[in-house]
Parts: structure tokens; C-alpha cells; sequence
């Protein structure tokens, strides 16, 4: 981020505009791509421990968004980058999924 290089030092820019972000969300201001995209994340997370990209990308973006990235997703495909049997193919849990969710939800208690 070049504004966090660029600005005093005593200034914060990139927690302000995090907090900025929390308190849109809490206000329901939900229905942007950034928000779509960190449910997306924390919902992979929480249910395997990984992150599939290409659902990200379908329900962060939408279908007609993530279709127009086709060309970069058969190139990311072609080097083993993405696997877009994932939206089909069920994946297991990481090993200790429960350590990975009880950090989760203590993350959000102490975010409240």
C-alpha cells in the first residue's frame, strides 16, 4: 500500500479504512464485493481449513464477473494454480479443523 508509505508515521491509513470496513458491515452495508469476498473466506476456512479459489471467485465476483476472468483462470488452471473440479468435488478438513475453528470463534468474541 503506498499510502502507508507515503504517510506520516503517526498516522494509520490502512487500520482506518479497516475499521472503516467493520463498521460498514456492522451497519449493514453487506452487499460489496470486499464483504462478499471476506464471507467467502471465513466460510472456507471454517469449514475446511482451505480456501477454494474458484467458489471465492464465483461468490465474491458473481458468474458473469468470474466468467469474464476465464482466459486468467485457464492460464492459473493450466499451471496447477487453481483445480476447478474443487466446486464439485467435496474437500476433507485440514488436520486439528477444530483448532482452526475454535481460533475462529474466539477471533469473533474478541471482535465484538
Amino acid at each position: 500500500m503506498n499510502c502507508i508509505s507515503r504517510c506520516p508515521k503517526h498516522l494509520k491509513p490502512a487500520q482506518d479504512i479497516s475499521n472503516m470496513r467493520k463498521e460498514a458491515t456492522k451497519a449493514g452495508l453487506t452487499n460489496s464485493k470486499g464483504v462478499r469476498h471476506a464471507v467467502a473466506f471465513k466460510d472456507d476456512l471454517y469449514k475446511t481449513g482451505r480456501l477454494k479459489e474458484v467458489s471465492m471467485s464465483l461468490k465474491s465476483d458473481g458468474v458473469v464477473d468470474s466468467a469474464k476472468q476465464a482466459f486468467y483462470a485457464l492460464r492459473l488452471w493450466k499451471h496447477s494454480k487453481i483445480n476447478p473440479f474443487e466446486l464439485v468435488v467435496p474437500q476433507k478438513p485440514v488436520n486439528g479443523i477444530d483448532g482452526v475453528r475454535r481460533l475462529m470463534k474466539a477471533a469473533e468474541e474478541v471482535s465484538k
